[in-house]
């Protein structure tokens, strides 16, 4: 169980705990309505590909014409009603 803060923690403080102690979360209490969880996350793994290395994988589109996916598209946002700015 997380320990409860009876008053206000500069975020400075929380962060030194989280570098004494990133694998448990401090609680900071804003305020008399808002309670506030800070906690420590793993880095991001670093991605091995790239987007333009995955395209080259794939090689040329073969497939739709640029005409028939705006069809495509046209559909769909009719059928969800769902409007997509920058889209006719």
């Amino acid at each position: 169980m997380l320990p409860r803060v009876a008053q206000p923690i500069p975020l400075a403080d929380a962060i030194e705990a989280l570098k004494r102690d990133p694998a448990h979360p401090v609680l900071v209490k804003v305020d008399e309505e808002l309670t506030v969880e800070v906690r420590a996350v793993a880095p991001a793994p670093a991605l091995t590909r790239s987007a333009a290395d995955v395209f080259r994988e794939v090689g040329r589109w073969e497939g739709e014409t640029g005409e028939e996916l705006d069809g495509l598209f046209a559909d769909v946002r009719q059928r969800s009603n769902r409007p997509v700015p920058g889209l006719p």
